[in-house]
C-alpha cells in the first residue's frame, strides 16, 4: 500500500510538472504573440496559463523571497524605490515594471522571468500588488516583507467602500503569517492591519507637518476605526495622515522605527528631509517632489531593512533614484518642459495641487480625465479635489487645458471651482494638446488620471521624444577595433540605417581597452566575435569595472546583442579544450567549453516566439560549446548546423533583453524581422510602449535571406 501511494504521488506529481511546464510555454508565447501585434497586455498570458494550471504561481514563486508593495498611493514609486536599494545591494532579482498588479498579470512577470520547466534562478521578486488583488495573490506567494503605504477612497466602482478595500488586504495578511509587515504609522487605517495578527511589523512615518499651507481635504478615516470616536491630531501631514489618537479607546499612532524628523525642503522637484532609521539620522535627498513621496521614501528604508539591506544603501539609493511613469515625470515637449503626475483619487489630487500652489511661477496646467476600468467608471470624486485652490490662483496660468474620456465633466468641474469658463480649452484629439502644450516656453503640469497617463505618453514618444522631437537610441559599440570578427560590424550599419529610414535618431559610440564605460548612456550595446586570444587580452580591461558595468545594464534591462566571442564573454567563464578557466563578465547564466572540433559552416534556425519567431540565416564559426543555464532561454531551435553546441539543437540565449547568438554573416542585414525586434525591444525599454515599428522596403534583405532558406533546405 506504501509503494502504492508513492506511486500515485509521483505520477501526481508528474502530472504537475506537466501542467506547469504547458502554462509556462503558453504564457511566454503568448505575451511573444501580444508584443508582435503592439499589444503590451500582461492580463491575458497569465489568464491562459491560470486556466491551464490553478497553482502556476505557487510553483513559479517557489524559493523566491517575495517584496510585496500595496495600499493606494504610492505602490508604483515605492515599488521603484526599494528597486534601486535591490539593484545597489547587488540582489539578483525582478519587478513587474510594467504596472501588472493584478494576478494574472503577476503571473505573467513570474512567467517571464522562468525557465520552460518553471524554475526561477532569481533569489528575490518585487511585486506591487493591486489592493484588492492581494486577497488572492497572498494566498500563492511566499511572502517575506508586506508593505502597506496608505489607505484612501479609490476606484469605489471597484471595491465598493474604503473598508472593503482594508478588510481585502486584512485577509490577505492572515494568509503570509511569516511575512515582516512594513505599515505607515500615520494612517489610523493601514495601522489596524497590525491588530491581532503574528506578524513581526516595522513601522514607518512623518513625525512632522510637510507643508506650512494644505489644500482642502476631505478625511477618509474621521473617527476611530475601534470605537468611532472622532480621532484628535497632534499634527497633521494630509488628508487623514498624522499623529492620531482616539480619546476615548486609546487607539493611536506607533512611533515609526523609521521616522521623517524634519522637513528641511519641498521644491519644485525634489525634498531633503532628515531620516532616522533605527536610531541612525540620516540627511536625505529626494529626487522627487511632494509630500507623498516623503512617505515613500520612509516606506523604502524601512522594507530595505526587513530585506536585509542595511540602512546606508537604502538611503544612498534614495539619492540616485529618478522619477518613475509618470510620476513626476519631466518632459520637454516642444518649446515647454512639462511635468506629468498621474492622479487617481482626491488624496492624491490634493498633493499635487498643494505642489503647484508653492509653486509660485507662470505656467500651463492641463487636466487629462478617463473613466475606464484601470481609472474606476465612477468620475464624482472629482468634487472632492481642491480645485478651489488652483482657481483662486490663475492669473498664473496662461492657458488651461482639459482633455480625456471626460473632458466635458472635469471642465464642469473647474467651471465651479472659479476658474473663468472663457479660459477653459477642451482639447479631445492628444496630438493637438501637445501642440498647445509645445508651443511656447512656458512650463506646463500635466495632470492625467491612469489610462490617460498611459494614451498620453504614447503620443509623446510618437512626437516629442527628444529636444529636436524624434526619438533617439544610443548605441554602444564595445569593443570595435578587437571583436569584429566575419564583418560583424554590419550589424551595426544595419541597425542604424533600419533606425534612420523610420527618423529614429542615432548615435554609435565605440569604448574599447582603456576607455571608462558609463552604462547608464546607452540604450543598445553590441559585442562583436573575436578569436580565443583576443578574448583573453580583454579579460584584464573588463576587470577595471567594465564588467560591474555591463553587469548593471543586462539586469537594468538594457538592450544587448552579441556576437560569438562577445556572446560568449557575457557568460560565467570559458573552460579551454585544455582545462584552464577564463572567468568572464558572469552577465548571463551561461558557460562555454572548449573543444578540439570546430563548427564551421552556414546555419540556419527559427526563434522562440517570444524572440521574434523568425527563421534566421547566419554563419558560425566557433570551437566553444556552449552551455545555457537556470533563467536562460535559447534564442531559437536549431534547423540546420550546429549551434550553441552540436548536442541540444538550441541556438544562442535569451536573458531579460540579451540577444547572444554565434551567428556572423552580418547577422542582422538579411534577417530583417528579427532586427526590427531587436530595435523595438530597446525603443520600448527606453519610451514604454510605442506603436510597432512602420515596415521599410525589405525586398533585397528578405531574397537573400529566402536564398539562404532555400539552400539550407536542400
Amino acid at each position: 500500500m506504501f509503494y502504492k501511494r508513492n506511486e500515485i504521488t509521483r505520477e501526481k506529481e508528474k502530472i504537475m510538472g506537466i501542467r506547469t511546464r504547458l502554462a509556462v510555454l503558453a504564457c511566454k508565447t503568448s505575451n511573444a504573440v501580444l508584443r508582435r501585434m503592439g499589444r503590451g497586455g500582461t492580463n491575458l498570458p497569465g489568464k491562459i496559463a491560470l486556466k491551464i494550471d490553478k497553482d502556476i504561481l505557487k510553483e513559479l514563486s517557489r524559493g523566491v523571497k517575495v517584496t510585496v508593495v500595496t495600499g493606494t498611493n504610492g505602490k508604483t514609486t515605492t515599488s521603484r524605490m526599494i528597486e534601486q536599494a535591490f539593484e545597489e545591494a547587488g540582489y539578483k532579482y525582478f519587478a513587474n515594471k510594467s504596472g501588472a498588479n493584478l494576478l494574472t498579470g503577476i503571473i505573467t512577470v513570474f512567467a517571464q522571468h522562468c525557465s520552460l520547466s518553471g524554475k526561477c534562478s532569481y533569489t528575490h521578486a518585487l511585486i506591487e500588488c493591486d489592493e484588492a488583488a492581494f486577497r488572492k495573490t497572498s494566498e500563492m506567494l511566499p511572502v517575506e516583507c508586506l508593505v502597506v503605504n496608505n489607505i484612501f477612497r479609490d476606484q469605489l466602482d471597484r471595491y465598493g467602500e474604503i473598508t472593503h478595500t482594508l478588510n481585502a488586504i486584512r485577509e490577505g495578511i492572515t494568509h503570509v503569517p511569516d511575512a515582516t509587515l512594513c505599515l505607515n504609522a500615520d494612517c489610523s487605517l493601514t495601522s489596524s492591519l497590525a491588530d491581532d495578527v503574528p506578524n513581526k511589523v516595522v513601522w514607518f512615518g512623518v513625525d512632522v507637518p510637510i507643508y506650512k499651507e494644505t489644500a482642502f481635504e476631505l478625511s477618509d478615516a474621521v473617527y476611530c476605526i475601534h470605537c468611532k470616536t472622532e480621532y484628535e491630531y497632534d499634527y497633521r501631514t494630509y488628508s487623514h495622515l498624522g499623529g492620531f489618537r482616539c480619546p476615548k479607546c486609546g487607539y493611536h499612532r506607533q512611533t515609526p522605527q523609521v521616522g521623517v524628523t524634519q522637513v528641511v525642503r519641498t521644491g519644485a522637484d525634489s525634498s531633503d528631509i532628515v531620516l532616522n532609521a533605527f536610531g541612525h539620522s540620516h540627511d536625505v535627498h529626494i529626487n522627487l517632489p511632494g509630500g507623498y513621496n516623503i512617505y515613500n521614501a520612509a516606506a523604502c528604508v524601512a522594507a530595505a531593512e526587513i530585506v536585509g539591506i542595511d540602512e546606508d544603501t537604502a538611503v544612498d539609493a534614495l539619492s540616485r533614484f529618478e522619477c518613475g511613469f509618470g510620476r513626476a515625470e519631466q518632459f520637454e515637449l516642444g518649446k515647454s518642459k512639462a511635468r506629468m503626475m498621474l492622479v487617481k483619487n482626491p488624496a492624491g489630487y490634493n498633493q499635487v495641487i498643494n505642489q503647484i500652489s508653492n509653486d509660485e511661477e507662470e505656467c500651463k496646467i492641463a487636466f487629462l480625465l478617463n473613466d475606464r476600468y484601470a481609472d474606476g467608471t465612477d468620475i464624482s470624486w472629482i468634487w472632492d479635489v481642491d480645485f478651489e485652490a488652483l482657481a483662486r490662483q490663475s492669473a498664473r496660468f496662461t492657458r488651461i487645458l482639459v482633455s480625456g474620456v471626460r473632458a466635458d465633466d472635469m471642465a464642469l468641474r473647474l467651471k465651479y471651482a472659479g476658474f473663468d469658463t472663457g479660459r477653459i480649452e477642451v482639447i479631445r484629439d492628444y496630438e493637438n494638446l501637445l501642440e498647445a502644450i509645445g508651443a511656447d516656453e512656458t512650463p506646463t503640469f500635466i495632470m492625467p488620471t491612469y489610462t490617460a497617463m498611459f494614451d498620453l505618453r504614447g503620443e509623446i514618444s510618437r512626437h516629442f521624444t527628444n529636444k529636436e522631437g524624434i526619438m533617439e537610441l544610443n548605441i554602444c559599440h564595445l569593443y570595435p577595433d578587437i571583436l569584429n570578427l566575419y564583418g560583424d560590424r554590419g550589424n551595426i550599419i544595419t541597425m542604424k540605417r533600419r533606425m534612420e529610414d523610420r527618423g529614429i535618431k542615432v548615435n554609435v559610440e565605440g569604448c574599447s581597452i582603456g576607455e571608462t564605460l558609463d552604462a547608464n548612456r546607452y540604450d543598445i550595446f553590441f559585442i562583436g566575435g573575436g578569436q580565443d586570444f583576443e578574448q583573453e587580452v580583454l579579460l584584464k580591461d573588463l576587470g577595471t569595472g567594465k564588467a560591474a558595468e555591463i553587469r548593471a545594464a543586462v539586469e537594468d534591462e538594457k538592450t544587448f546583442l552579441a556576437i560569438c566571442g562577445g556572446y560568449q564573454m557575457l557568460g560565467q567563464y570559458y573552460k579551454t579544450w585544455d582545462g584552464v578557466q577564463l572567468d568572464f563578465t558572469g552577465a548571463i547564466n551561461i558557460h562555454t567549453v572548449g573543444s578540439k572540433e570546430r563548427m564551421i559552416g552556414n546555419y540556419m534556425f527559427e526563434t522562440l516566439p517570444e524572440s521574434s519567431g523568425a527563421v534566421v540565416v547566419g554563419f558560425e564559426n566557433h570551437s566553444g560549446k556552449t552551455y545555457l543555464g537556470e533563467g536562460v532561454s535559447p534564442l531559437g531551435k536549431m534547423l540546420k548546423g550546429y549551434g550553441n553546441n552540436g548536442e541540444d539543437q538550441t541556438e544562442g540565449a535569451r536573458y531579460k533583453n540579451v540577444f547572444g547568438t554565434y551567428s556572423h554573416g552580418s547577422l542582422l542585414p538579411k534577417n530583417p524581422v528579427l532586427c526590427d525586434f531587436i530595435l523595438q525591444t530597446a525603443l520600448e525599454r527606453k519610451y514604454g510602449q510605442i506603436e510597432p515599428l512602420a515596415p521599410l522596403e525589405d525586398t533585397l534583405e528578405l531574397n537573400a535571406n529566402e536564398y539562404m532558406k532555400q539552400r539550407l533546405s536542400k
